[in-house]
């Protein structure tokens, strides 16, 4: 760290006194070694740019050159990380100015529904989410069939969300996520109850039917029903 910093002033010195150096580490903050292949980069300058982007070494560290007196903000990018201080500058800069920083990976958050094909949500269903470095982990939903799981994928793991219930089937059967940037807040499953359909509101008694010929669905049932709103859950033939 000193011979660093001993380097950056003789390259002030050979500059000359116009120049304003600015420079620092960015280290992991679990860990804390340094971070390769950050890039630096200048997004406002009022002033001279003689140095305006760079891009970390082996040890971290990135250097930048602007005009004594610039006013400057810059910041840091690296694909699947966040940083703190996420940039860094200042007003009327002179001399050497250290700005270091740290790098946390980026993690993001997974939430969805599982529902019938009524919208209804559905309860007693486990979902799990299994992935890179033991990241399982399982939820349930709530009565409405809302999930989540918060801040725990990242841009190089490999994740796998399944639901399950008993009697049920599910579409899709699973979500794969890789190279993850993003929350995914639309994670939805249909879920398709295999035990039988269920119908909603008022039931009208009458003869044997195909349920196909009415509603485009399978199986035999012993109503004629009108005028009632039909899911793909379990049948109530109570009128």
């Amino acid at each position: 760290m000193k011979h660093f910093w001993l380097v950056l002033l003789v390259a002030l010195a050979v500059q000359g006194q116009d120049t304003v150096l600015v420079g620092g580490y960015v280290t992991l903050r679990v860990g804390g070694q340094g971070l390769a292949g950050v890039v630096c980069s200048t997004e406002v300058c009022e002033g001279t740019v003689y140095k305006g982007k760079d891009t970390t070494d082996y040890r971290g560290s990135y250097q930048l050159r602007y005009s004594r007196g610039s006013n400057v903000r810059y910041i840091f990018k690296y694909i699947g990380y966040v940083f703190t201080p996420n940039g860094g500058g200042g007003s009327n800069l002179q001399g050497v100015v250290l700005r270091d920083a740290i790098a946390d990976t980026a993690k993001h958050t997974l939430r969805g529904y599982v529902r019938y094909g009524s919208g209804e949500g559905v309860e007693g269903v486990l979902v799990t989410i299994s992935g890179t470095k033991d990241t399982t982990v399982t939820t349930w939903p709530n009565p409405v069939g809302f999930y989540r799981c918060s801040a725990f994928m990242h841009y190089w793991g490999t994740y796998t969300v399944t639901p399950s219930k008993s009697g049920c089937r599910f579409e899709p059967v699973s979500r794969t996520y890789t190279k993850v940037l993003a929350n995914d807040t639309a994670a939805h499953f249909l879920c398709i109850d295999e035990t039988g359909i269920r119908v909603a509101g008022p039931l009208h008694i009458g003869p044997p039917v195909l349920a196909d010929r009415y509603f485009g669905l399978t199986g035999r049932v012993s109503t004629v029903i009108r005028g009632v709103y039909i899911t793909d859950k379990k049948i109530n033939l109570v009128p």
